[in-house]
């Protein structure tokens, strides 16, 4: 049997938040230019994802990839040089890469039925020609648009990105420095998320 996830995490004060950003501008201000390098590299990766194929397989390897960040952060906090190299580590552990992976497609998934449920019924998304505009960064087609449609589409895609936060933040640690399985890393993570609910606020 799985142990209880309550004893997987501790419950932290709320000031534990401050703390963890002054923890982690200090690991930056360590080796601040190869930190920055492979937050390049990164963003370069995602600005791949408006190709088809592509863009589909870096979005759900992104938790890999946040991996690779956390990664990064850890050789800096042991105080080991950092090479961009670092990043891709991840890559490398065939059944943590495939946890991770299918993490990915659990939180994609799971965004897009929230956006989609958010924006269902409104017509003026249900143009096929303006839809493609939009995709495609017409801006004049975005200002076409009533402003409560813009203000309800900008709510569901920061719904979904914040579900995929809530998914994401422990459960990626989790997999990749414990080895948890999947569901147990989520469920894990999600949990210890809500209980440190103070803490997070106080960093956000």
């Amino acid at each position: 049997m799985s142990p209880p996830t309550d004893n997987l995490f501790k419950v932290v004060s709320a000031s534990r938040g401050f703390a963890w950003l002054l923890t982690a501008t200090s690991l930056l201000r360590q080796q601040t230019w190869r930190m920055l390098t492979v937050a390049v590299i990164v963003q370069l990766g995602m600005s791949l994802t408006q190709l088809p194929i592509i863009g589909l397989l870096i979005v759900l390897a992104m938790p890999i990839l946040s991996a690779g960040m956390l990664q990064c952060f850890d050789h800096v906090r042991r105080g080991l040089p950092l090479s961009p190299m670092v990043l891709f580590t991840p890559f490398a552990n065939k059944p943590l890469a495939f946890r991770l992976f299918m993490l990915g497609g659990i939180i994609a998934l799971t965004a897009l039925i929230v956006i989609t449920w958010m924006l269902s019924g409104i017509q003026e998304l249900q143009d096929p020609d303006l839809l493609a505009r939009i995709e495609q960064g017409d801006i004049e087609a975005v200002l076409e648009l009533d402003p409560a449609v813009v203000q309800r589409a900008f709510l569901a895609i920061v719904l979904g990105v914040s579900v995929s936060g809530i998914m994401s933040h422990f459960t990626i640690p989790l997999i990749w420095f414990k080895q948890m399985p999947l569901g147990l890393a989520l469920t894990t993570g999600i949990r210890a998320l809500f209980k440190n609910w103070l803490a997070f606020l106080l960093l956000g």
